[in-house]
C-alpha cells in the first residue's frame, strides 16, 4: 500500500470521526433543547416568563462553585470574559467535568451521604475512611456507571481496610437489617422510613435482603470484616418491593444480589429517577422532587415530564453521571440569571430563574483562603491518630467528618451522622453575619496576606488595584459607580495603599455578592 493510499484512508477516517462527533453533538443539542422546552412548557402553563441568560462572569463563578466547589481565579475570569467563542461555555463545562476538582467535590457530597467519619457514631476509623475515599475517587474519576457504583456498595464483603466498600455497612450506630435497609432505600430509592411510594398502598420492608450480614473483628488493630452468613434460615416469603413486584430473597445465595439485581434493572421506576433528581438538586438547590430523598405518594414532582425525560436519558446512556451533568449544565434553564421579572419573582419551584443560595461552609472558607493566600488549619479530633492536615489542604478535600473547625460547623457543614441532604444547612444566620463582620480570624487573614500586600505594592494605579480586588473577591469588574466610590475612599488614605485595600477586601467578603452563589 503506497503513501498516497494511506493518506486517503487516514483522511476518510478523520472525516468519518468528524461526522460521528457532529452527529453526537446534534443529538446532545437536541436533548438540551428538549430539557429547556419541558421547563418552558411548565412555565407557560403557569403564566410565568423565564429570566434572561446570565452574564459570562456570573456563569463562570456559578459553574465553578457548583462543579469544583471553588471560585475562579482572577486570570480565569479575565480569560473567560475576553473569550468571544460562542462555544466557550460548553467547552468550559467539558473541561471542568474532567478535573480532579470535580472528583474531589463529588467525593465530598458522597462522603456526606455515606457518613464518612472516623469517630462516633460511624466509627469507621481513619484507615478505613482513607480506603473508602480512595474507592470513591477512583470510581468517580473513571466515571463508573452509577448502577455499578451502587452494586459495588451493596454486594461487598471483606476487611474494612482492604475492601473499602464494606464501610458502607459499617457506618451505622445500629447494625441491624432494618436500619441497613432503611438507609439503603434512602440513598438509592429516595425512600424515607415508612414512606409510601407514589402508586403504592404500602411502604416496602427491604430488611430480609440484609439478614445474612455479619461483622467480626480480626487481630489487627481496628480491623473488622463484613461477611455473609450463609447458614441463616431462608426467608420463607416473597418481599413486596416498592414497585409492587414480589421477589424472593433466596433466588441467590447472597440475598443482597437479588436486591441489587432489582435495584439496578432499567425497569426499576425509582433508581435512575432518584439519582437524576439528586444531581438536579445539587445544581439548583431544589429538586424536581424536593427534598431529593423524599419520594413519596404525597410529594410529587413539580415537573413530572422533565423528571421522566432525565430518567430516560440516564438509562439510555447507561447511567453515565457526567452525561447528566453536561446535559443540565448546558441548558438555558441552568444558565438563567437569578434576576427575576414581574412574572417569576414569586417562583420558588418551577426553575424560571437561578435560585440564589449561600456558599457552603467549605466553599466559603476555601474562597477566603484563596483570596488571602492564608491557609486554614485543620486537625482531627480522633485520637487514633491525632493528625494535622497539610497546610495546603482545602476544606472541600477533607475526607473525614471528624476533621473539622468551628467555622465549618458554624456555617452548616453536616455532621455525617445521618444520610439526609437536609443535614447540610446553607441558611445565612445572624451568628454567621456577626462572625464575618467582627471575627479577628477573618481580619487577621486579610491583614497578614502577603498576596494582598504584594498586589497593593505592585499596582500603583488605584484603578487597576481596585479592579484586581473586585475580580479576585467577587469575580467581576467593578461598575463605574463602584470604582469612583472606592477611589474616593483611597484618596482619603493617600499615604498607605494597603489599609484601604484590606478594608475593600473585608467589605466585599461581607457583601451578598460574595456570600451567595447567584
Amino acid at each position: 500500500m503506497n503513501k498516497s493510499t494511506n493518506i486517503k484512508i487516514l483522511s476518510l477516517q478523520i472525516v468519518g470521526l468528524f461526522f460521528t462527533l457532529q452527529v453526537h453533538a446534534q443529538e446532545f443539542s437536541t436533548s438540551v433543547s428538549k430539557l429547556d422546552n419541558l421547563v418552558i412548557n411548565s412555565l407557560k402553563a403557569n403564566n410565568i416568563n423565564a429570566s434572561d441568560i446570565c452574564t459570562d462572569d456570573v456563569f463562570l463563578r456559578r459553574i465553578m462553585l457548583d462543579i469544583t466547589g471553588k471560585q475562579p481565579t482572577a486570570n480565569e475570569v479575565r480569560y473567560f470574559i475576553a473569550n468571544n467563542s460562542p462555544e466557550k461555555r460548553t467547552k468550559l463545562i467539558d473541561s471542568l467535568l474532567n478535573t480532579d476538582s470535580f472528583v474531589e467535590y463529588q467525593v465530598l457530597k458522597w462522603g456526606d451521604l455515606f457518613r464518612c467519619k472516623s469517630e462516633f457514631p460511624s466509627n469507621l476509623w481513619p484507615n478505613a475512611v482513607q480506603a473508602y475515599t480512595r474507592w470513591m475517587k477512583e470510581s468517580i474519576s473513571n466515571n463508573k456507571p452509577y448502577d455499578q457504583f451502587a452494586r459495588d456498595l451493596i454486594v461487598c464483603s471483606g476487611s474494612n481496610f482492604r475492601s473499602p466498600t464494606v464501610n458502607f455497612y459499617r457506618a451505622f450506630q445500629q447494625r441491624n437489617p432494618k436500619t441497613i435497609a432503611e438507609s439503603t432505600a434512602l440513598l438509592f430509592l429516595g425512600m424515607r422510613p415508612s414512606a409510601k411510594f407514589a402508586g403504592n398502598k404500602h411502604s416496602a420492608d427491604l430488611s430480609p435482603f440484609f439478614t445474612q450480614l455479619k461483622y467480626k473483628k480480626s487481630e489487627e488493630w481496628k480491623e473488622e470484616f463484613v461477611y455473609i452468613e450463609k447458614d441463616i434460615p431462608p426467608v420463607a416469603y416473597d418481599v413486596t418491593m416498592p414497585d409492587g413486584a414480589k421477589i424472593s430473597p433466596i433466588d441467590k445465595t447472597d440475598f443482597r444480589v437479588t436486591f441489587a439485581d432489582w435495584l439496578t434493572d432499567k425497569k426499576n421506576p425509582y433508581f435512575a429517577k432518584v439519582m437524576v433528581n439528586r444531581i438536579w438538586f445539587w445544581l439548583f438547590s431544589k429538586g424536581i422532587v424536593d427534598a431529593p430523598d423524599d419520594f413519596r405518594a404525597d410529594n410529587l414532582p413539580v415537573n413530572a415530564e422533565l423528571l421522566a425525560f432525565l430518567e430516560a436519558e440516564f438509562k439510555a446512556h447507561n447511567y453515565d453521571v457526567r452525561y447528566i451533568f453536561r446535559l443540565i449544565l448546558n441548558s438555558n434553564t441552568y444558565q438563567r440569571s437569578s434576576i427575576t421579572n414581574k412574572t417569576n419573582v414569586d417562583d420558588e419551584k418551577l426553575f424560571s430563574h437561578y435560585f440564589i443560595r449561600r456558599l457552603t461552609a467549605e466553599q466559603l472558607i476555601d474562597a477566603i483562603c484563596d483570596i488571602t493566600d492564608v491557609a486554614e488549619t485543620y486537625s482531627s479530633r480522633a485520637p487514633e491518630p491525632y493528625t494535622f492536615l497539610p497546610k495546603d489542604t482545602r476544606a472541600v478535600q477533607i475526607e473525614d467528618g471528624t476533621v473539622s473547625t468551628s467555622v465549618l460547623e458554624m456555617f452548616g457543614r453536616p455532621s455525617r451522622d445521618i444520610s439526609y441532604e437536609s443535614d447540610r444547612n446553607n441558611n445565612l444566620t445572624m451568628k454567621q453575619i456577626l462572625f464575618l463582620l467582627n471575627s479577628t480570624q477573618i481580619t487577621d487573614k486579610i491583614k497578614n496576606s502577603k498576596k494582598l500586600k504584594a498586589l497593593s505594592d505592585k499596582l500603583t494605579s488605584k484603578e487597576k488595584l481596585i479592579e484586581e480586588i473586585y475580580i479576585l473577591v467577587i469575580n467581576r469588574f467593578p461598575t463605574k459607580t463602584e470604582l469612583n466610590t472606592v477611589l474616593t475612599y483611597y484618596s482619603e488614605n493617600k499615604k498607605d495603599n494597603f489599609q484601604p485595600t484590606c478594608d475593600l477586601v473585608w467589605a466585599l467578603i461581607n457583601s451578598k455578592e460574595f456570600l451567595f452563589n447567584h
